[in-house]
């Protein structure tokens, strides 16, 4: 019988969704980076709406989650109450 060595692991060069949310950092006030625990957050909007948002992140190159939590940060400041 003919030896036939076992399959090579292939590693994927796609680097998957996952992957980038793990990258996720926290911007404190005194904008130091530090790695947080992520959780999903699921949103209802229109089509046209995601398809610009998620080119527009792309186009800066920056994750939807970085723009957004630079959004949410920003939305916060600017309606802070006393």
């Amino acid at each position: 019988m003919a030896k036939i060595e076992p399959p090579k692991k292939v590693l994927n060069k796609i680097p998957k969704v996952a992957a980038k949310v793990d990258n996720i950092t926290n911007l404190t006030a005194t904008n130091k980076a530090s790695p947080v625990e992520t959780k999903p957050l699921q949103l209802q909007v229109p089509a046209n709406i995601k398809n610009e948002y998620k080119a527009y992140c792309a186009s800066s190159g920056r994750s939807m989650s970085e723009v957004f939590l630079e959004m949410f940060s920003d939305h916060k400041e600017k309606h802070a109450t006393l």
